[in-house]
């Protein structure tokens, strides 16, 4: 499809989008399933994805406009290239559903992806909160522990009821006990939450690169029309 034929046929979808009634984007839905047909279904994902996102509240009203003018030049038979002319019909409609789809990813999938983007911002959040709560009732039940044994000791090398060098030796050794015991539950917590965060880092980079080839994936090729129309050629 050259470029001399797909001026016009973009300036009538946009004519149709501009000029289309309630009526007009009802009868859609009743009308789409039948032009899965020749080129247009290998294309059908981009038909499917401008009708989901024609439905949708956060697509702006201009971009509507192209979406309903697109699917309209597909469905009437008021077109550039009559759909009647066999291998060549549908080339007209296949380029426009194309470019807008194209155009409509490119507002769409950002969007998309921010939302998705932020919704596991939530959860990491919601996830390392729970987890710090635990953390935290640990430490205040280790807090308890360790004033506790440290009372003890202090209590003993106040009081030596074992005599002054045996009180002083039990004193120390609970202290000591007291500052490992204290020491491994850091490391313990530290390694713990550094894994929690490296799992957070290590989804989140997941996710990253299945938005981005969903994006890739997503937007329309233009090949696709070139392939087609070499295919009708033959």
């Amino acid at each position: 499809m050259d470029t001399i034929t797909m001026k016009p046929a973009m300036q009538k979808a946009n004519e149709l989008g501009e000029k289309a009634t309630e009526d007009d984007v009802r009868a859609l839905e009743s009308k789409l399933p039948s032009m899965k047909k020749g080129v247009i279904a290998k294309a059908w994902d981009k038909v499917l994805f401008l009708w989901e996102k024609a439905k949708s509240p956060e697509i702006p009203l201009s971009y509507k406009v192209a979406i309903i003018g697109a699917l309209l030049y597909l469905v009437l038979p008021i077109d550039v290239v009559p759909d009647v002319i066999p291998g060549l019909g549908f080339l007209d409609d296949l380029g426009v559903i194309l470019a807008v789809a194209r155009k409509v990813s490119k507002y769409a999938l950002p969007k998309i992806e921010k939302k998705i983007e932020n919704k596991f911002y939530k959860i990491s959040c919601q996830k390392i909160d729970e987890k710090l709560s635990v953390v935290f009732n640990s430490i205040l039940v280790n807090t308890v522990i360790t004033f506790c044994a440290n009372s003890i000791g202090c209590m003993i090398l106040i009081f030596k009821p074992f005599g002054t060098p045996a009180s002083r030796y039990v004193s120390i050794v609970i202290f000591a006990g007291v500052f490992v015991y204290a020491l491994i539950r850091f490391i313990l917590y530290m390694k713990e939450y550094g894994q929690m965060i490296k799992k957070l880092l290590y989804q989140y980079a997941q996710r990253k690169a299945s938005q981005k080839a969903s994006l890739i994936l997503s937007v329309p090729n233009i090949n696709t029309l070139h392939g087609c129309s070499a295919e009708s050629k033959q």
